[in-house]
């Protein structure tokens, strides 16, 4: 109870006297008296506040969602072997790989699963906010081990990715209606020879 409520009819009739609900003239004292017990009711308070905070954080990400609903590399994408190229020799090229792409607030969650020539399994999550800030890669099979992104507008997301002297600043782009991604870099490998390459990858949903 607050400080001017109390158990009794007569304190709850004190209440009401100094309630705002008493404040309009035409307003019946039974009504103001109903008013003000529920004002001055702290079951009722607590759940009007627990109310007001679950709309707002349905808000917050509401507002959240259609702020990055327009990255358009958001989705499933399947590699494009033939259209990917290496300017040197790759000795364990890539033979089948699947990115899932997941947007959460503020940046991407990144999920690539496949494997090499070898047989070498490639299993490794990476979640990182659009901030040009480096986050660390788990799993297993990546050749960096932190990426750090930006994001320039819906379709064109620039990129540093790095592991001991690997080394390689990258652009991710969507093209084609938002059915082609291509993701080039430059840099160094991981001996610290210059080279670069050009990943294509289609949509699969």
């Amino acid at each position: 109870m607050g400080t001017n409520c109390a158990l009794t009819l007569g304190r709850l009739w004190h209440c009401t006297s100094k309630s705002p609900y008493t404040q309009a003239a035409d307003a019946p004292r039974a009504h103001a008296l109903k008013s003000c017990t529920a004002a001055c009711n702290p079951d009722m308070l607590f759940h009007r506040m627990r109310s007001i905070a679950a709309k707002l954080i349905v808000g917050m990400a509401l507002m959240a969602s259609l702020m990055y609903a327009g990255d358009n590399s958001v989705g499933v994408w399947k590699r494009n072997l033939e259209g990917t190229k290496y300017a040197d020799a790759n000795p364990n090229p890539i033979t089948a790989l699947i990115m899932t792409r997941i947007a959460v607030p503020g940046g991407l969650k990144i999920i690539s699963k496949g494997h090499r020539k070898d047989g070498s399994v490639i299993d490794y999550t990476v979640t990182a906010i659009y901030d040009g800030k480096d986050y660390p890669v788990s799993g297993v099979g990546s050749v960096f081990d932190t990426i750090a992104v930006t994001r320039i507008d819906d379709d064109h997301f620039p990129s540093v990715t790095k592991k001991g002297k690997y080394h390689m600043d990258g652009m991710t782009v969507i093209s084609n209606g938002g059915k082609t991604m291509t993701i080039t870099n430059k840099g160094t490998d991981a001996n610290g020879k210059e080279t670069s390459f050009t990943v294509v990858w289609d949509k699969v949903k």
